[in-house]
């Protein structure tokens, strides 16, 4: 059915985003894991059936499916610990290669929820998400002790080039750069607002690795006469 289409399109998605993450570090994987999510909200938005209510909890239900792939797929290997005795970890597993998954997805499912309100035909869309994910990765460093492990800002710096505008901007921002920056193609989707979108996209990520080709160049600082001596 189109339901079960949609939830697989969205686990998968979140899944393929993982791959940006150490130690595989396929940054491009965002591209196609964000582009997908894009569309599938547009489909959410598009849907004439319910009222507000009912559309914003499809649309917390998406970004829940989409966040569990994600953090199904990045943190897995968590379970590994709980093998080393498990004997006595053994039922703990559960718990941790899917219950924190879970957990952690609820905030995705916040941020496409909150994106989902501001939503627009044009790159705004793209904004509206990108701000929610910043919004959401910042929530998730401090809510309930904090988790912030695998934010999707780790996926736009896969060398040591591509980290450098973190010194500038912090984690956070790096995630609202990396959604806005990856959901960009979705724009040849509808083509509504493409050019301007676009062009702003590619600006912020010539800037992002210009900033970083600056960083690692720059001229090291000349040691201070006191510490020659």
């Amino acid at each position: 059915s189109g339901g079960f289409s949609r939830v697989l399109i969205a686990f998968l998605a979140g899944a393929i985003g993982a791959l940006a993450l150490p130690p595989i570090g396929f940054f491009a994987s965002l591209f196609v894991s964000f582009t997908l999510l894009v569309w599938l909200i547009d489909g959410t938005t598009g849907s004439p059936d319910g009222g507000v209510v009912s559309r914003a909890f499809r649309a917390f239900l998406l970004g829940w499916i989409f966040g569990f792939g994600y953090f199904a797929a990045s943190l897995w290997w968590l379970g590994n610990a709980l093998l080393l005795e498990a004997d006595e970890f053994a039922w703990a597993l559960p718990l941790a290669i899917l219950g924190l998954p879970a957990f952690l997805a609820l905030f995705y499912g916040l941020a496409v929820m909150l994106a989902n309100s501001l939503w627009s035909d044009g790159w705004g869309r793209l904004a509206a998400l990108s701000a929610a994910f910043g919004l959401v990765e910042w929530l998730r460093s401090f809510v309930a002790t904090g988790f912030p492990w695998n934010a999707i800002g780790y996926g736009m710096m896969p060398v040591p080039l591509m980290m450098q505008s973190s010194n500038l901007i912090g984690i956070f921002g790096m995630s609202m750069l990396a959604v806005f920056v990856f959901s960009s193609p979705a724009l040849f989707g509808t083509r509504r607002g493409m050019v301007p979108g676009l062009t702003l996209a590619v600006l912020l990520l010539a800037g992002h690795v210009g900033y970083g080709f600056y960083r690692q160049h720059r001229p090291l600082p000349e040691p201070a006469a006191d510490a020659i001596t």
